[in-house]
């Protein structure tokens, strides 16, 4: 899951499309942070997920025969369980690790709706307070012409 956050910065930082050579030699480092957790990851895939290791391969063929330039770190597939055929997972995985992925997920949707619901509470405190603060100034609230003499 660190890896797709890593994958998914990097993708919005190359769309931003900055013509900064330090910018665009920053986006190669992380691309290269990438490649390296990428081999890290495949060497588990091995262990825990050998039928992945056929759909990489078979991945890395199409491109070959084609003659295509290798995809960027950011736009590889990372080849989870549940990119893998469902009838393919049994055999490709080892027992309930699509499940245990499938609960990470549902995780991550906890939390993320948690952090926007944490930030509409604030930003609603701000405005009622905004609000607030308007109907007790001085010069009455925003809309109001107050007659001094």
């Amino acid at each position: 899951m660190q890896l797709e956050e890593m994958q998914r910065q990097v993708r919005v930082e190359a769309t931003a499309g900055s013509a900064s050579t330090s910018l665009a030699n920053q986006l190669e480092e992380k691309r290269l942070g990438i490649l390296s957790r990428l081999k890290v990851f495949h060497d588990l895939q091995r262990i825990y997920m050998p039928g992945s290791m056929r759909a990489i391969a078979e991945e890395d063929e199409i491109y070959r025969r084609n003659d295509m330039p290798p995809q960027p770190a950011e736009l590889i597939k990372l080849w989870l369980p549940s990119d893998l055929d469902p009838q393919d997972r049994p055999i490709g995985c080892i027992a309930g690790l699509a499940e245990m992925e499938a609960k990470l997920r549902e995780a991550q949707c906890h939390e993320a709706l948690d952090n926007i619901h944490d930030r509409l509470h604030s930003k609603k405190h701000l405005i009622d307070r905004r609000n607030n603060c308007n109907l007790h100034s001085p010069m009455g609230p925003p809309g109001v012409y107050v007659n001094s003499g």
